[in-house]
């Protein structure tokens, strides 16, 4: 007794045209990527700091260095990060510490592609695989660095409120944020360096506009520009979680919603790209 085989249809449509099948085919493409992205990101993780003299604690010396600098500043009083409802160490270290997750996912889907160019011109791999170990590396990564706050805390003598339980959830959403426009930025930047050496350049300058080490204000121009700056809700909001709490979350909400919508762009826009961007890489 013999079956006959799956039929299979092909057409030259584009899949934008039906976008639900679109839809059911990236979520599918997903569903399927969570192996090959969950051995990825074990296989990167442990290769990370493989060559390095100090291993791991590369992960928070980055955010330790600017920490000092900025306290550096303050008490020398080159710069006034303005008057904290905590102890500025403290608040500058969470500050640094969202703003190194935040940098590690806008910049982690370009790199993560870069470094697989090989593989995807040469296998038939899931994309939608290396996006998600790179989003899972970067979420680990940003988790690690948080323990430092531990002792940090008992050092100074600061008791955590029961806002510190939205702290993760205001991780994830500076880390959401940041994958997405690393995402919308990838297939560009896979055909441009410019865009890598883009994204280098506007970060320094988005963190000096951004109250990482300083208050923000409550007047004035610089107050007006912060409005229209997205990660300042998310800096501002989550290190209160983590600290003395807050119950201002409205900027929050509506930038990771945009970052949500922003996240599921990102993932279209790379799958519907890489048939060419491997066209373009291979040749």
């Amino acid at each position: 007794m013999t079956t006959d085989p799956p039929e299979s249809r092909y057409s030259a449509d584009a899949d934008l045209r039906r976008p639900r099948h679109f839809a059911t085919g990236l979520v599918r493409a997903l569903v399927a990527a969570r192996l090959p992205a969950s051995r990825l990101m074990v296989r990167d993780l442990r290769a990370q700091y493989r060559q390095s003299a100090l291993g791991y604690l590369w992960m928070i010396l980055p955010s330790v260095a600017t920490t000092l600098a900025w306290m550096i500043l303050n008490n020398a009083s080159v710069i006034n990060a303005g008057d904290t409802d905590m102890p500025y160490p403290i608040f500058v270290l969470i500050g640094t510490l969202l703003w190194q997750g935040f940098t590690d996912a806008m910049n982690t889907p370009l790199q993560k592609l870069t470094r697989s160019s090989n593989l995807v011109t040469k296998v038939n791999f899931p994309t939608e695989a290396i996006y998600l170990a790179g989003f899972g590396e970067v979420t680990i990564n940003a988790f690690v660095r948080l323990l430092l706050l531990i002792p940090v805390f008992l050092f100074y003598g600061v008791a955590p409120t029961p806002w510190i339980l939205l702290g993760p959830v205001g991780v994830l959403g500076i880390l959401v944020f940041g994958y997405a426009l690393g995402m919308l930025l990838t297939p560009i930047g896979m055909l441009y360096q410019d865009v890598g050496k883009a994204i280098s350049v506007s970060l320094t300058f988005w963190f000096l506009i951004t109250p990482v080490a300083y208050v923000t204000p409550d007047e004035g121009p610089a107050a007006a520009f912060q409005r229209f700056n997205p990660m300042s809700p998310l800096i501002t909001t989550t290190r209160d979680w983590f600290s003395v709490g807050t119950d201002e979350v409205t900027g929050f909400v509506v930038v990771s919603i945009a970052a949500m919508i922003m996240l599921v762009a990102g993932l279209a826009f790379c799958r519907v790209s890489m048939p060419h961007l491997v066209d373009r890489l291979s040749t």
